[in-house]
């Protein structure tokens, strides 16, 4: 194998194999079946009897119950230089599926090996990354989150607050005539798609390890975004966790990029290269751009240094994913996919040249 590969535990905590489950039916003699116990048990699941149909449909609901619930991750990954240098950066995104939640890292690369670097050599067993978006995230009121008004007159491109949605947005909601009420639930929803967790359910752990039961009253009405630990049970952080998860969407690197416009004839070439000259084009940011199944196009920067790193810079909230915001927020939350296609990135000119991100949503 290759000496420079990574000898640091990066996946997820918890058991990574196959997990088995067992089922005894009809035949007494099979509740005590030692083979099918230990097979459950070496297998990390569990052994079921069932002496009649109906124990034996109770029986494979629950193990089709667990099997959903087990917590599941992936990860894509993105690099900000083809060539390992000073500054190189490798970016990964993941999901996990315990409460579909998402995480974007940055890890530095060891420009003589070629390897990860661990942000944090005392943990021994785990590759930390330089940074983690989800503890970066700008307070739920402060975020830069735009959207798309295509019923608007001039400029269709508007912020993500109740003032700026049309009609249509604010029923998909629920959101009623007064953007200043207090109890409003559709106002409620729009500040929790913000990352406001004021009126999601709480959730107070159960004995029995693996199991939540949600405190709800009148003004906890969403769902909870609190992440668990798939070993001790005991809430992670940030709480809420607020990116969702990323699963078809890789992250795209995007700074001081040349497209080669300027060989283009006429004003075109002349307009690019005037473009790329500016001091703003010059100075950009650094950025990470993905795709989330919170209903946003996210855009981190892609710093390795500084004092916003892996903060988000602007999210952008497609019209088309406004109808799937009231049961995203709900409680018995069916997975759905929003903005799960890969960011394409470039120079587009209108009469003057600007960058653009572009990605899919609801699986398009």
């Amino acid at each position: 194998l290759r000496p420079d590969l990574r000898t640091n535990d990066t996946r997820p905590n918890g058991k990574n194999n196959l997990i088995t489950y067992t089922i005894g039916f009809a035949d007494p003699r099979l509740n005590t079946n030692s083979i099918l116990n230990a097979a459950a048990a070496a297998g990390g699941g569990q052994f079921f009897y069932a002496d009649n149909a109906d124990a034996l449909a109770n029986a494979l609901n629950t193990v089709l119950d667990a099997i959903s619930s087990q917590v599941g991750s992936s990860a894509s990954v993105a690099t900000n230089s083809t060539q390992i240098g000073s500054g190189s950066a490798v970016y990964q995104a993941k999901f996990d599926s315990g409460g579909w939640f998402g995480d974007l890292s940055a890890f530095s690369v060891d420009t003589t090996t070629g390897a990860l670097v661990d942000a944090d050599t005392s943990t021994t067993t785990v590759l930390d990354p330089t940074w983690h978006v989800v503890d970066r995230f700008p307070n739920p009121a402060n975020r830069t989150i735009l959207t798309y008004d295509p019923t608007a007159t001039g400029t269709k491109g508007k912020l993500f607050t109740c003032a700026n949605l049309n009609a249509s947005q604010k029923t998909a909601l629920g959101i009623g005539n007064d953007c200043n009420s207090t109890t409003d639930q559709g106002i409620w929803r729009l500040n929790y798609i913000r990352g406001d967790a004021t009126h999601e359910e709480i959730n107070a752990k159960r004995s029995d390890t693996g199991n939540e039961t949600r405190q709800t009253s009148s003004t906890l009405v969403f769902r909870n975004r609190t992440r668990l630990d798939p070993l001790t049970e005991n809430a992670l952080t940030p709480d809420p966790w607020v990116l969702g998860d990323i699963i078809n969407s890789n992250p795209v690197y995007v700074t001081i990029d040349d497209y080669n416009y300027r060989l283009l004839p006429g004003a075109e070439g002349t307009s690019y290269i005037t473009f790329r000259n500016d001091s703003d084009y010059l100075g950009r940011r650094p950025m990470i751009y993905v795709g989330a199944n919170d209903g946003m196009l996210h855009g981190f920067d892609a710093s390795m240094t500084g004092s916003t790193i892996g903060k988000e810079m602007v999210a952008y909230v497609p019209n088309a994913v406004y109808s799937e915001f009231i049961n995203f927020s709900s409680p018995a939350y069916n997975h759905r996919y929003f903005v799960d296609g890969s960011p394409t990135v470039g120079d587009a000119s209108n009469t003057v040249f600007r960058a653009l991100a572009s990605a899919s949503a609801l699986s398009a």
